[in-house]
């Protein structure tokens, strides 16, 4: 029935993420523009309170679970449907879970599209880990987030699904109007960017520390985002009497960014163990700046080409993290020429792209 469907007009598309963000937002609308899907996007949650904007990234018509019933039954009976496609992007919620599970025993279409994953979390035999791995071998596509992802997939899965596992990453905006290194407004200052949720492992402590070790009053350090160590991260920034050399932003709007963006020289992505992705490292890329970020970083891996557009270090390495920073501090014209370098691979990967990996996946896989 989907094939005949899908011959005739758009292969419906129901797509069931977790919340809505600006790089979904953007995906989503790229693929509402598709001449060969229809798609209908529902979250199951409004929002995060921790990540560092303040827009509502959401269409009208995009459909919320109910947020105080366990189970929402809308959600379950769109599950039976046998001419749409189902894309579970994430496994919260119970309501999702059990749309899978069924989805899975009525062998009925479905893709999953999923972060890198932990292989070590699957090293312990837990009903909730059997499930996981049924469900990817009952899903038609599983779509991924680059080589990190790639690579842990296959070390969980047998090789049986890995002709199935597909390389979608996330999509970040690439602004047509940005300022590369040459044209920043503070020539005479070095600015560092981080944007991040205030968390340990986002590992921001280690930026902080690789400021006062720089030991520059040209040095300034721009932190975007909220979380549980802010205060934390205040309270070291004075111990250290680098204060007046620290910014905390808070929430920012996409202008807000943008701004902060066009005046900052580098950008850092400091984790401190396994990111799934790392999505403000493309977007930042995406900007003209330089990237520099830990190994255990999805988009890094991905992304970065050590020394050409950005820098990759080892994870709670401050004395490598200060090295490359003081290196692009002191060598303007390798600044300038990686500026340049980030920006041209950033607009290899745009949205469209993205639609066309879907499109041909999706269909093909019918």
């Amino acid at each position: 029935m989907i094939i005949n469907h899908i011959k005739d007009k758009k292969l419906k598309l129901n797509w069931f993420a977790v919340q809505p963000t600006s790089y979904n937002y953007y995906f989503y609308s790229a693929i509402k523009q598709s001449d060969k899907l229809d798609i209908s996007v529902f979250y199951s949650l409004k929002e995060f309170s921790q990540l560092p904007y303040k827009e509502k990234f959401y269409d009208s018509e995009d459909y919320f679970f109910l947020e105080d019933l366990l189970i929402d039954f809308n959600i379950i009976r769109r599950t039976f449907s046998r001419n749409t496609f189902i894309v579970y992007a994430g496994w919260d919620g119970k309501t999702k879970l059990l749309s899978i599970f069924l989805r899975s025993l009525l062998n009925l279409p479905f893709a999953i599209w999923t972060d890198s994953i932990n292989p070590d979390q699957y090293q312990k035999n837990t009903i909730t880990k059997y499930l996981k791995i049924l469900f990817f071998k009952k899903a038609k596509v599983i779509f991924t987030t680059g080589l990190m992802g790639i690579n842990s997939l296959k070390k969980i899965l047998n090789s049986e699904c890995h002709n199935k596992i597909v390389n979608l990453p996330y999509f970040s905006k690439i602004p047509r109007l940005y300022k590369s290194a040459m044209e920043k407004s503070d020539k005479d200052k070095f600015n560092i960017l981080v944007l991040s949720r205030l968390v340990d492992y986002k590992g921001v402590d280690i930026v902080v520390e690789a400021v006062k070790k720089l030991n520059s009053q040209n040095v300034k350090l721009y932190i975007g985002g909220v979380g549980e160590l802010a205060e934390t991260l205040k309270r070291k920034s004075l111990e250290l009497n680098i204060q007046d050399q620290v910014v905390f932003c808070g929430f920012l709007n996409e202008n807000e960014m943008i701004e902060l963006q066009n005046k900052c020289h580098v950008f850092v992505h400091a984790a401190k163990k396994h990111e799934p992705y790392g999505l403000v490292v493309i977007d930042n890329l995406s900007m003209g700046i330089p990237v520099i970020a830990t190994n255990v970083t999805g988009a890094a891996i991905d992304r970065i080409k050590d020394g050409f557009n950005g820098f990759i270090i080892e994870p709670n390495d401050v004395n490598s993290l200060v090295h490359k920073l003081e290196y692009l501090m002191k060598n303007q014209t390798m600044l300038i020429e990686m500026s340049a370098n980030a920006r041209v691979g950033a607009e290899q990967w745009t949205a469209e792209r993205g639609v066309s990996i879907i499109e041909n996946s999706l269909i093909n896989s019918l």
